[in-house]
């Protein structure tokens, strides 16, 4: 397990790395598949990146709504 996965979590870590292949991958779309679901995808993967950010260093662990 590396320092970071130890820091950050192992979902984090995860998603970091998705972050990091998806966001290259998705400039390679066609032009108009690129700024409908390109950008559709990429922001949901923000999203889940946020989320997973406020999971991991919120104090109080409990259910978490849905937005």
């Amino acid at each position: 397990m590396s320092d970071s996965v130890r820091h950050l979590g192992p979902a984090l870590e995860s998603h970091q790395r998705f972050l990091t292949w998806l966001i290259p991958t998705l400039e390679k779309f066609p032009r108009a598949q690129r700024f409908l679901l390109g950008d559709r995808i990429e922001g949901t993967a923000l999203d889940v990146l946020e989320r997973l950010i406020e999971a991991t260093y919120t104090p109080e662990r409990g259910p978490q709504a849905a937005p």
